[in-house]
């Protein structure tokens, strides 16, 4: 009887020295696999690497604007801002064709079909 619980005590200690390394083991491996993890979350955004080094998988790009859900541009109702044109225009050039560019008839008497207006701002 005294043999087998020599033998029990030999294996309790042999027992508690394994437990020890695999304690120890698994405490190193833990603290790699932290600074593993650590390297394989870091992109260009968060370390110094270059954007190159993302490969295909990038981040979604981050904005802190926020969405108005209204179009670009000028809104409908607002009033608008421009350059109306004068009633009273410092010069007034007429341009007025000499002949048809079809038949080559002389449109000096001829009836005036269609007027276009235009004005030039000269700042």
């Amino acid at each position: 009887m005294r043999a087998l619980v020599e033998e029990q005590a030999n294996r309790i200690v042999e027992q508690t020295t394994l437990i020890e390394a695999q304690t120890t083991l698994i405490e190193k491996l833990r603290a790699e696999m932290t600074v593993l993890l650590a390297r394989l979350s870091s992109n260009s955004r968060t370390s110094s690497k270059p954007p190159s080094s993302d490969g295909y998988a990038k981040p979604d790009p981050k904005s802190r604007r926020v969405r108005s859900g209204l179009k670009p541009g000028k809104q409908p109702g607002d009033p608008g801002h421009h350059l109306a044109q004068r009633v009273d225009p410092d010069v007034t050039v007429l341009h007025a064709p000499m002949s048809c560019g079809h038949c080559g008839d002389d449109l000096t008497d001829a009836e005036v079909i269609e007027t276009i207006t235009r004005q030039v701002f000269e700042l």
